[in-house]
């Protein structure tokens, strides 16, 4: 899976890029904060669409050809966010008009996304290696390490930049993936695989947990410009820098704990998920606590080093259940995290409550594994 984690990796970038600074800048041209949340969460209602038709839209083509199509929608979706931002900025369309058009396209990017994911879950399912999922996922924490602090370096010189120069990254992965084009493999052609003769309620106990995971990190990852901001009385191109540092601190977490999964690639999921939930839980407890920048990084990092793991836990619990047709209910899910979770983070932010309602959450997460196992 080397061709499609160097993919996965650009893809990541571009998606976490803009996290430092959108809210940011988007704030900036004068959108008010419920506005920026509903961008961001409407868009991610693609998501939503993207893992309902993923696998039916994805069977039309080979791997190759349909991931290069997905990257070309994510190009022109950037595209289209940029646009819509420098004609509002100018005034050549009202706040409505761009609001509607900023929607329309961050929804094409994340459908984009959404679908590559799928992609990748697909190729997994069929190696069912602990070791391939937490390889995919440290790659792709690289992804979130690295987008933001280039996202917040270039918004500390131009806040829009990011905004103006995000597709590059779709582009370039497009670019990697054109050599593969003209491939062909005996997978191309194989049957799809029959789902697992399993009870589908056993996918409840990972698609409680994605959903949940993704929903904090949604909720963070656009929350936390806008906290710093607030918490240290700074404008928003510094704000959107050290958030960005902010962030890169989380990643460094997920990467790490990703790491340690590979040295021991069949640890159960179960085990996995009750420790890495309350890691996680602390580390939104303390981001409650502290209100100086070093006590966001020590905070961050240890939400990462949480949920790292739990990512490929509960992919890898439910893949093992029902196999690949698992892959798109958890991108479902997840989806439904990624597209609440902005407005939820949002809302929660301005009554001082986001980090403490997290922690609530990732406690709760757990209470759902205890009862889980009592009922077997």
């Amino acid at each position: 899976t080397l061709h499609i984690s160097a993919v996965s990796f650009m893809s990541y970038v571009g998606f976490a890029f803009l996290n430092p600074s959108f809210p940011l800048a988007l704030e900036s041209i004068g959108f008010s904060q419920t506005q920026i949340g509903l961008v961001a969460s409407l868009g991610g209602a693609s998501l939503v669409c993207a893992s309902l038709l993923g696998t039916r839209i994805l069977r039309r083509f080979r791997w190759q050809t349909g991931l290069a199509i997905t990257l070309v929608a994510g190009v022109l979706g950037h595209l289209g966010f940029a646009l819509f931002t420098l004609l509002t900025t100018n005034g050549q369309i009202g706040n409505g008009s761009g609001f509607l058009g900023l929607t329309l396209s961050r929804g094409t990017v994340t459908f984009a996304f959404a679908l590559t994911q799928i992609v990748i879950l697909h190729a997994l399912a069929e190696q069912s290696s602990g070791r391939g999922y937490a390889g995919i996922t440290a790659a792709n924490a690289l992804g979130i390490v690295f987008g933001p602090v280039l996202g917040g370096i270039l918004a500390n010189t131009y806040l829009l930049l990011p905004i103006y120069s995000v597709f590059a990254f779709s582009l370039f992965a497009l670019v990697l993936c054109l050599p593969w084009l003209a491939m062909k493999t005996a997978a191309d052609h194989t049957a799809p695989e029959p789902a697992k003769d399993a009870p589908w309620t056993l996918l409840l106990l990972p698609a409680a947990f994605a959903f949940i995971v993704m929903t904090c990190l949604a909720s963070m990852q656009l929350a936390m410009p806008l906290a710093l901001s607030d918490a240290l009385s700074l404008p928003p191109e510094p704000s959107a820098r050290l958030a960005g540092y902010g962030l890169l601190w989380g990643g460094i977490g997920l990467v790490l704990s990703n790491i340690a999964l590979m040295v021991r690639p069949n640890l159960s999921p179960e085990k996995i998920l009750p420790v890495a939930t309350f890691i996680a839980a602390i580390g939104f407890i303390v981001l409650a606590q502290v209100s100086d920048f070093y006590g966001f990084c020590v905070a961050l990092f240890i939400v990462g080093l949480g949920i790292g793991p739990a990512i490929p836990a509960y992919t890898r619990l439910a893949t093992e259940r029902h196999g690949k047709e698992a892959s798109a209910a958890i991108v479902l899910v997840q989806s439904l995290g990624l597209m609440i979770g902005p407005y939820f983070g949002v809302l929660l932010l301005g009554q001082g409550l986001l980090f403490e309602v997290n922690a609530a959450l990732l406690i709760l997460s757990n209470l759902l594994l205890i009862g889980h196992r009592k009922a077997r």
